[in-house]
């Protein structure tokens, strides 16, 4: 078994290159959900100028103040909330460990854990909506 963790996910290239495809693909906005430390996985999709493809996305993920109170904080490669801003996205959280969603055209993401119902939800509705 594979285990893949937040230190993982920002570096898997494969992994981008399927969501470069579902963002500028002939149909594009096909619907992408990722919540909590998932939202690193968002990180390696870049384009071949290297812009990232959310670049002007709305977009949550685990803020600081909640990987500050986890044990590896300091050895974490990637800091969701710092990566968004720099790449040219917007980034809003909610208070620690409080839900938090954030719907951007086609990408749904959840600040943590508590908010993955919610942000299934939307993405339940967002596939509904494209029939």
């Amino acid at each position: 078994m594979v285990t893949v963790g937040p230190r993982d996910l920002c570096y898997q290239r494969a992994s981008g290159a399927w969501k470069v495809q579902a963002v500028g693909s002939e149909r594009p906005g096909k619907p992408i959900c990722a919540v909590g430390h998932g939202v690193a996985a968002l990180c390696c999709a870049t384009n071949e100028d290297r812009s990232w493809v959310f670049q002007g996305y709305s977009v949550t993920g685990p803020s600081v103040y909640e990987l500050v109170r986890a044990p590896g904080f300091a050895r974490l490669p990637l800091i969701v909330e710092d990566f968004v801003k720099d790449a040219g996205a917007g980034f809003s959280a909610s208070e620690p460990d409080a839900v938090h969603v954030v719907l951007d055209r086609h990408l749904v993401t959840g600040q943590n854990a508590g908010s993955t119902v919610p942000a299934v939800q939307n993405l339940l509705f967002l596939c509904g909506s494209r029939k």
